[in-house]
């Protein structure tokens, strides 16, 4: 992940710390181990692990909705042979 779909990842979400967010880029932008990470940040690893969790939700997320995308966009609607359109009456 580069630092630009970081950003875009961290504004999808709630996280607000700015040094959960800072060890949760330096794991992900920049690969560092999670442990290393969080004591330079001065945080608890179970806080960047609370803060990767969410950000790994968040781009599970993404991901499932461009892939939703680019399928819908890729199926043309073609109303059924000789059918209406209407939904039949209840």
């Amino acid at each position: 992940m580069n630092n630009d779909q970081f950003c875009a990842l961290v504004s999808l979400t709630s996280l607000r710390a700015p040094a959960a967010i800072d060890a949760a880029r330096r794991v992900l932008v920049e690969g560092a181990q999670a442990s290393m990470a969080a004591k330079e940040a001065g945080i608890s690893r179970q806080q960047l692990s609370n803060a990767l969790a969410v950000l790994r939700q968040a781009h599970a997320l993404a991901l499932r909705v461009f892939a939703w995308r680019r399928l819908k966009s890729s199926v043309k609607y073609r109303p059924r042979a000789g059918g209406s359109t209407r939904s039949p009456a209840n």
